[in-house]
């Protein structure tokens, strides 16, 4: 099947998840693979992106949906270092027990709440940004 790109529109009307905290449940899990970490940061990583649904009646497109927000990209790693945010939202620490045979699966986190706090950059074309703190 081919894959058809169509053009897009020079102006968007695209509404960024408004700044704050919200309450999110995580409904996508990409792996992308290994990517070049840059020179300064030494040798490529496998990364991974979490997708998150707003849940609040503040949060929706001008069709009613859910607004979505994209996580940062995070090192696919359970090293200690690598998984303080997921330690934050489990509001625990891992243990032994949670990595068992075969490790810790990530699909474990789909459907799961989180609280988000949202803060808005301005990019260098003037557009507003929301990102996950």
């Amino acid at each position: 099947m081919p894959i058809t790109f169509l053009p897009r529109p020079n102006e968007t009307n695209f509404k960024p998840v408004p700044a704050g905290t919200w309450a999110a449940i995580c409904f996508r899990i990409v792996e992308l693979g290994t990517q070049d970490a840059g020179a300064f940061q030494g040798k490529p990583k496998h990364k991974v992106l979490l997708s998150f649904e707003i849940h609040d009646e503040e949060c929706r497109t001008d069709d009613g949906q859910p607004m979505v927000i994209n996580s940062p990209r995070y090192t696919y790693s359970m090293h200690e270092k690598s998984r303080r945010e997921l330690e934050a939202w489990r509001g625990q620490a891992f243990t032994d027990k949670d990595f068992g045979e075969g490790g810790f699966t990530l699909s474990k986190l789909l459907g799961v709440p989180c609280l988000l706090s949202v803060v808005h950059t301005v990019g260098n074309n003037g557009k507003t940004y929301a990102n996950v703190a």
